[in-house]
């Protein structure tokens, strides 16, 4: 079971993509309780406003401080580029 399949039942009319943007909705940044976004490329959900990439482990978000990478200045311009042409 993973993360996102816990919320299958809140749901139930809409598909995996839609229950997946409405969860994170629902998730913040424990550091500034910004809004996160999911990036596959990096298996992570990311905080751009503290520069951090919060690890997904089995489907679950770890949104721990210690857990997370502090993402380098060529990540955070390529992930805001991403965001930007989305």
């Amino acid at each position: 079971m993973t993360f996102w399949s816990v919320f299958r039942g809140l749901w139930p009319n809409q598909t995996l993509p839609e229950m997946k943007n409405k969860t994170l909705e629902l998730l913040a940044c424990p550091r500034c309780y910004g809004q996160l976004e999911y990036r596959p490329k990096l298996n992570a959900v990311v905080c751009l406003r503290d520069r951090l990439a919060f690890p997904i482990r089995k489907g679950v978000p770890i949104l721990l401080e210690m857990d997370a990478r502090v993402l380098d200045t060529a990540e955070t311009n390529k992930t805001v580029r991403d965001t930007e042409f989305k």
